[in-house]
């Protein structure tokens, strides 16, 4: 089965299935066509673990998830690929998580100024403390000294990027989630903060659209929140129960 899928741009979709040919391991991508057809010029790697997202950005193909190895070179969490080959690139950003062994998670990915933003499971990026959210050199990979101020995991909840902002839902040490909004520098923008249920969270230039309780009536509900200001927007809550 399908586990993401990101657009390439020119009608067509990265992939990323499941093999059928060995319970699970390993996982592949497919670059299809806008005909529908298997691109016959993309190798697909052979990936060990879980991919949960897929970002393509500057001629790079970026996966998240759990993942350990990616034809059999290790990647902890994150890796790249050429965009036209399927090729494994050298850019690796170092993630590191918990356990033994140490599994780093990526669930989110956002691009901006040249770097990448990323969220997910893991307590080290190049051998530097980081709780869950870190970010590094798009061309790189070298971590930068930002910090995303979320607790440890299970801290991080979801990131969104849009209008030069970055919004975070997790738990910031209130012992509740909370949606924040942060400049690209991380710096938190004065007087966003609000509650969450849940981490849901989209972001675009006009709205973020975060899940919260909303009222008895209505109960936990999808509000829409003013990206500069964090004010609600006029909007008729959507129930989820």
């Amino acid at each position: 089965g399908a586990e993401a899928i990101v657009a390439d741009g020119h009608g067509g979709w990265f992939v990323a299935t499941t093999s059928t040919t060995a319970f699970g391991f390993p996982r592949l991508i497919a670059h299809v066509l806008p005909t529908g057809q298997r691109d016959a010029n993309w190798v697909s790697p052979s990936v060990t673990g879980q991919i949960d997202v897929l970002a393509l950005h500057g001629g790079r193909l970026f996966m998240g998830g759990y993942l350990t190895a990616v034809d059999g070179v290790p990647r902890a969490g994150l890796a790249a690929l050429d965009a036209t080959t399927g090729a494994l690139l050298a850019w690796d950003a170092g993630l590191a998580g918990q356990g033994v062994p140490a599994v780093a998670s990526v669930t989110h990915l956002a691009f901006a100024q040249g770097r990448v933003y990323i969220g997910g499971s893991f307590t080290t990026v190049a051998g530097q403390p980081r709780a869950s959210g870190a970010v590094v050199d798009e061309a790189t990979a070298a971590l930068l000294p930002l910090v995303l101020p979320v607790a440890t995991f299970p801290g991080f909840g979801e990131l969104g990027l849009s209008a030069n902002r970055v919004y975070v839902s997790g738990f910031f040490g209130e012992g509740q989630i909370r949606v924040r909004a942060f400049d690209l520098d991380l710096v938190p923008i004065a007087g966003w903060d609000t509650t969450a249920e849940g981490a849901a969270l989209l972001a675009t230039p006009t709205a973020v659209y975060v899940s919260r309780y909303v009222s008895s009536s209505i109960g936990i509900g999808v509000v829409a929140l003013d990206p500069l200001t964090g004010h609600p927007l006029t909007f008729a809550p959507v129930a989820l129960g």
